[in-house]
């Protein structure tokens, strides 16, 4: 009998131990003042569409659509809380601070680039992903690419020449 506790508290304490070693999405609060995600997608031979997004640390999130979009010019939204927490899961989930600063097809003149950069506790981290980047990756810009296209952003402004 006292052995069968023993590897029962054995079990309970190693199962809370391994649980609690999980990747934890920071909260609100815990996500650092500084916290800035963009993304931008360039322009492709054809009518790739072209836009830059960016998101702050309380969940504004701003679109700018600049060639081949639904929306031209910049539009912002207020992003849920699930959708923040979402997006930060993705982050996350993805290791994107100890990601390859570069993902780059060869030979291909005409693949799309999708640049991510992330500032996080005073650094920031930037990738170039042709296409050929970790699914995980993929996972944020297919994130990122729904959120913009959902109902609910203001027009702020049309685009300024360049």
């Amino acid at each position: 009998m006292k052995i069968t506790l023993i590897t029962l508290l054995f079990l309970i304490l190693f199962g809370v131990s391994c649980s609690s070693s999980r990747k934890k999405v920071p909260t609100a609060d815990l996500v650092p003042s500084d916290f800035l995600y963009k993304l931008d997608r360039s322009p492709c031979f054809g009518t790739c569409p072209v836009y830059k997004v960016q998101v702050t640390q309380d969940g504004l999130f701003e679109y700018t659509g600049i060639k081949f979009t639904d929306r031209s010019g910049v539009w912002t939204r207020q992003i849920s809380p699930e959708e923040r927490e979402r997006l930060l899961r993705a982050i996350v989930d993805a290791g994107f601070r100890t990601l390859k600063s570069e993902y780059k097809l060869e030979g291909i003149s005409d693949a799309v680039s999708v640049t991510h950069e992330l500032t996080w506790d005073m650094e920031t981290f930037k990738i170039l992903n042709q296409g050929n980047g970790p699914a995980s990756l993929n996972k944020i810009e297919t994130l990122v690419d729904s959120i913009s296209k959902l109902p609910g952003f203001i027009f702020v402004r049309p685009l300024q020449d360049e």
